[in-house]
């Protein structure tokens, strides 16, 4: 009976440590997802200021 509580247990703190390590992974992947957003508009904010400076000297010089 005691060694089968002790099992659970044991099984319980495996569980408990995976679930606190894909917490951690979760963390990592969102703060991830988020500097790859961040870079993504970023990027396209750029190139649409880019557009729109080569659209006005377009305007300007035609």
């Amino acid at each position: 009976m005691i060694h089968g509580l002790h099992h659970v247990n044991y099984s319980i703190i495996i569980f408990w440590r995976f679930i606190k390590l894909s917490l951690r992974f979760g963390k990592i992947l969102a703060y991830l997802q988020f500097v790859e957003t961040s870079l993504s508009l970023l990027k396209s904010a750029y190139l649409t200021s880019k557009n729109c400076y080569a659209v006005g000297e377009w305007l300007t010089l035609s």
